[in-house]
């Protein structure tokens, strides 16, 4: 049983789209492995490391889920503290050992100095093995978490001799989770955003200059997020161009439109999602000591290559011809390899920095690909305002329309929805046209019993 398939298991009583919970699980995979595994390059001393960060976000109408899947994640990430982990194992020299010693208390005293804070009663709060922004609601909030996200680690490399030898990296990785997106843009939309999209590439020195606060500056920075949002914060913030291009091709939007299921309630896991849940605990704890550049296999690489040759030729490959996912397709090939790291730690770790295994193989690879052409037919519902397409807000309601009546006709949907229909029965075909090319509905063929004429269902997936 993969790692996948156990966080799966772990979250199968949540009403949560399958979508969400699998993005989930990727993300927490990014998170974990930090700025500390890059394709292409060493991370400390390589030119253009590629790191694994993810910006995610969930859309969907509210009460699809979407908090039930951030809080798990959060959860899990904020799990192990930073006191009960170390990098020492068995072939770990004495001198070594004394080393990394060092390093760890050192880590400790940051993280305890940074993040402390006292509960009621004074007891203390450990800080934690991944750092996090606890409000990453403001800009201000923001820039300080990352300011206090410093963190080292160990590694051991081969000399000029061809001898092992072991030297200390630093860098600054930090994730968050909101519930809701519109959070973040309560002030100084255009701070944050500029924060955002300048961390994405994990640069060896990030230096943003503001009006009132001078200059910010991230040696080594990293940052992932996951957040929720829903169609009316999404339409507003279009239309008043608070998201740019540059933040929505840096940004995977994950779309659901209905829960997967119906529960009155969620019930106490059972031992073996509880123990599903402490073997995946473990598994991220060992990504946390993993360092080093990942490669691909040839055959890996060659396939990549001639995918993304054949891909890039001809925007008609492109599962979605939406304007709006034109940025998103130009960076692909990016997006495929970021995936394709998240789907080999989901089950890789090697049993920490002495036995890892940073090659990607070409399953892993075709996999990426896959992921995201599933995604990819729903992905520019997010970023469809009101007045790019007068027919988005009816489209929801329709398919949710659908959805209720399992089946229904084309005349019931114009008379229900002749008001919201521009153009009458025309707009009500574009509609469903829209709908069954997404995969959200299929149309059928049913006889009418007295007249025995043929016509036209609809029914959502």
């Amino acid at each position: 049983m993969t790692n996948f398939d156990k966080w799966m298991a772990y979250n199968d009583s949540l009403p949560s789209p399958n979508a969400y919970i699998s993005w989930g699980w990727r993300f927490i995979v990014a998170a974990s492995l930090q700025r500390r595994v890059a394709f292409g390059a060493d991370p400390k001393n390589g030119t253009n490391p590629l790191f694994g960060n993810m910006y995610g976000i969930l859309y969907g109408p509210p009460g699809t889920g979407k908090s039930l899947v951030l809080t798990r994640v959060m959860e899990f990430l904020k799990y192990h503290k930073k006191k009960d982990f170390n990098t020492v194992h068995d072939k770990s020299s004495e001198q070594e050992k004394l080393v990394i010693e060092k390093v760890e208390q050192a880590n400790l005293e940051d993280a305890e100095a940074s993040t402390m804070k006292l509960k009621r009663g004074g007891e203390k709060v450990d800080a934690t093995l991944f750092p996090y922004a606890p409000d990453a609601t403001t800009y201000e909030a923001l820039v300080d978490s990352m300011s206090k996200a410093g963190r080292r680690i160990n590694f051991t490399y081969m000399n000029g001799s061809g001898e092992p030898k072991m030297d200390i990296y630093y860098h600054c990785s930090m994730f968050f989770c909101l519930d809701e997106l519109g959070s973040l843009f309560r002030k100084k939309a255009d701070s944050v955003i500029h924060y955002i999209n300048g961390l994405h590439g994990c640069p060896l020195d990030y230096e943003y200059k503001t009006k009132n606060n001078g200059e910010d500056r991230v040696r080594r920075g990293c940052l992932n997020f996951l957040a929720g949002t829903t169609p009316d914060f999404m339409e507003e913030i279009s239309n008043d161009k608070l998201i740019g291009t540059g933040f929505a091709a840096r940004c995977l939007f994950i779309c659901a439109t209905k829960n997967r299921k119906s529960v009155s309630d969620i019930p106490e896991p059972t031992p073996e999602q509880a123990r599903y849940r402490a073997e995946l605990l473990a598994h991220i704890k060992n990504l946390a000591k993993l360092y080093g550049q990942v490669k691909f296999t040839p055959e890996a690489a060659k396939y990549l290559d001639d995918w993304w040759i054949e891909f890039d030729s001809n925007p008609k490959n492109r599962i979605n011809s939406s304007p709006k996912l034109i940025h998103y397709y130009t960076r692909k090939l990016i997006m495929v390899k970021k995936v394709a790291m998240a789907e080999h730690f989901s089950e890789n770790d090697y049993g920490g920095i002495q036995n890892n295994n940073m090659v990607i193989e070409i399953d892993e690879v075709k996999r990426a690909i896959e992921i995201l052409d599933k995604e990819e037919p729903t992905m520019h519902l997010a970023l469809q305002s009101e007045t790019d397409n007068p027919l988005a807000k009816v489209t929801d309601k329709i398919f949710h329309y659908i959805g209720e009546r399992h089946t229904t006709t084309m005349v019931d949907i114009v008379m229900e929805f002749w008001k919201s229909l521009p153009q009458g029965k025309k707009s009500a075909e574009d509609v469903l046209g829209h709908l069954i090319g997404t995969g959200k509905i299929i149309e059928d063929s049913a006889e009418d019993k007295i007249t025995h004429k043929t016509y036209m269902i609809y029914k959502a997936i």
